[in-house]
């Protein structure tokens, strides 16, 4: 019987719908990080990072002492280039409250205690580093959001007095902190041992020292900065331990200085290595002997000596603790220190030298010269209306040749003599 065609219409309407559905019925949408603004809108075990709140990360493995643990990462108290506040951490060399974690605030704008990034200016006023701008008034960020007793101001997230401190007023410049009067600059800056606070950073007395290394002293230099050299530092940190000579071991001193080495007992009558190529046999005590049957040498260490004319010669110890012959004299100079020489030298001179220290000869002036160069000549007059050639000889002075006259009459007149046919 044929199907009725409103039922066939239906039957692939739900098909169709079927179709479209059940994927989405597959489907799970992610939860998705709550908004925030401050740590404050977060649950807690949660940050605000980058307006979401997420899960606080740990630091694996925990923090020094000396540093604070911030949004998974180790954080110091204490910047480069000067000390954080207490309730600070360093980030990205600027110190800033560590309630502020997570918080990324816009340019001209700053985070504070309160977890809220603020103005930096009031009314046209920039704000002094380290303020940023409530309710019309610049305040020091760890005081946003910290309510003092009547009398009491807030500073560096502290409240403290002015005024009167115990038995002495405080200058307009400083505030009563635990009893004493403190510069505002230093209020809530804690420093190391040895240091004080002045301006707002941590400098020592001139002349003050303190430890350092192992066993050391470092000097306060006059700018109030300690010395980059540790004097009197020892090799070693005391109660510390090292191996020698074998199974043997030492300890360093409450004076950062190694004690002796002792070794545990041995077994009787087994031996060991020792030395040069040497041997050490274990006696009926327990302890060993000293060491016998030692070469001349330390396996592969090398020695040399002079030889020749400033040359040098090497030699290498072989694996027997034994020297081997040296080798070729190499690097040799000209000559020996001390001796002399001779070469001529310009027309028929002489030319002395001496060898230095250095093996190199050092040659003097020439000397004891003659007139001309062997074998050169010169016309000269000779005779009645002659010539003649003077020639240079082996000895470098000149040597007169026979004249050539050609026979000319000398014919004289008033005023002189002159040759005529």
């Amino acid at each position: 019987m044929p199907a009725n065609p409103l039922q066939v219409v239906r039957w692939a309407t739900s098909l169709l719908l079927a179709g479209l559905l059940l994927p989405c019925l597959a489907c799970s949408k992610e939860p998705v990080a709550p908004v925030c603004a401050t740590p404050a809108d977060c649950a807690a075990g949660q940050v605000c990072s980058d307006g979401r709140c997420v899960e606080q990360q740990a630091c694996s493995p925990g923090c020094a002492a000396d540093l604070a643990c911030l949004d998974g990462q180790c954080a110091a108290f204490s910047c480069a280039s000067r000390p954080c506040r207490d309730g600070e951490v360093c980030v990205r060399d600027s110190c800033m409250p560590m309630d502020c974690a997570g918080v990324a605030c816009a340019p001209g704008m700053a985070c504070a205690k309160d977890s809220v990034c603020h103005e930096i200016t009031c009314g046209g006023w920039t704000c002094d580093e380290f303020e940023v701008c409530v309710d019309g008034r610049c305040l020091d960020q760890l005081c946003v959001g910290v309510v003092c007793s009547t009398g009491l101001l807030c500073i560096a997230g502290r409240c403290v007095a002015g005024g009167e401190c115990a038995g002495a007023t405080c200058s307009s410049e400083q505030y009563c902190v635990d009893g004493r009067c403190v510069e505002r600059a230093c209020v809530g800056v804690v420093c190391a041992q040895g240091l004080s606070c002045v301006a707002g950073a941590c400098t020592c007395s001139a002349g003050t020292t303190h430890s350092c290394g192992n066993c050391g002293t470092q000097a306060c230099l006059a700018d109030g900065s300690w010395s980059t050299e540790c004097v009197g530092s020892g090799p070693c940190l005391p109660g510390s331990s090292q191996a020698c000579e074998g199974d043997g071991q030492r300890l360093c001193s409450t004076s950062c200085a190694w004690g002796l080495c002792t070794s545990a007992p041995c077994t009787a009558g087994t031996e060991r290595a020792c030395g040069k190529c040497g041997k050490q046999s274990c006696s009926e005590q327990g302890t060993w002997e000293a060491c016998s049957d030692e070469g001349a040498c330390e396996s592969g260490s090398t020695s040399s000596q002079a030889c020749g004319n400033c040359g040098t010669q090497s030699r290498t110890c072989n694996a027997t603790c034994r020297w081997s012959a040296f080798g070729n004299c190499t690097g040799e100079g000209s000559c020996a220190p001390g001796n002399e020489r001779s070469r001529a030298c310009g027309k028929c001179g002489i030319q002395h030298a001496t060898c230095l220290s250095n093996c190199q000869w050092s040659w003097g002036s020439c000397y004891g010269e003659g007139v001309c160069t062997p074998g050169s000549t010169r016309p000269i007059s000779c005779g009645v209306c002659g010539t003649s050639n003077e020639v240079c000889n082996s000895s470098c002075a000149w040597q007169v040749t026979p004249c050539s006259d050609p026979g000319y009459e000398c014919c004289c007149e008033e005023g002189g003599c002159r040759c005529c046919c």
